[in-house]
């Protein structure tokens, strides 16, 4: 939820103090979770409301107006193995949901909660702030032989993990 938030933040006109924009495992693009969890009392007293606003009501763009880097993560527990969520997914956010044109890209190995423990994402994070070019990603539940890597200028890289 923290992405959501920060895009909405940013979405009226952009505080001239923040600079680049980093979202983990966001559905900027929307969730097929949440959209079928808040399709019943059961499932909208579970997500919440800030939740079903923010991601399947009215959701905010994405802050395209500045560096933005999203992680995405690609090991697939949580509840997206009940719902039969398409791969890759985190458990919970489907790439496809968490991808924003033009943005760097990190593919980490780790799960949806996992992206918030995991030294590599968390190094790649730190690298793109500080201005680094080679970023890279994965996390402590990596699965993937490989990472992914893009970045809109210099195309995209696949390295080991």
């Amino acid at each position: 939820m923290g992405g959501i938030v920060i895009a909405r933040m940013l979405e009226g006109g952009s505080p001239p103090e923040v600079g680049k924009v980093a979202l983990l495992g966001s559905p900027i693009g929307g969730s097929a979770v949440v959209a079928a969890l808040s399709g019943n009392p059961v499932g909208r007293f579970l997500i919440g409301a800030a939740a079903r606003e923010g991601i399947v009501e009215n959701r905010p763009p994405a802050p395209t107006d500045r560096p933005l880097l999203v992680v995405a993560g690609t090991f697939p527990l949580g509840i997206g193995l009940l719902f039969r969520l398409p791969r890759p997914n985190d458990g919970w956010i489907q790439v496809s949901e968490a991808r924003v044109e033009g943005a760097r890209t990190i593919l980490s190995g780790a799960w949806h909660f996992g992206l918030l423990f995991s030294r590599k994402v968390a190094e790649g994070v730190c690298a793109f702030f500080k201005g680094e070019a080679g970023i890279r990603g994965g996390g402590r539940f990596d699965r993937q032989q490989e990472e992914t890597y893009t970045d809109p200028k210099a195309g995209t890289r696949r390295t080991g993990i």
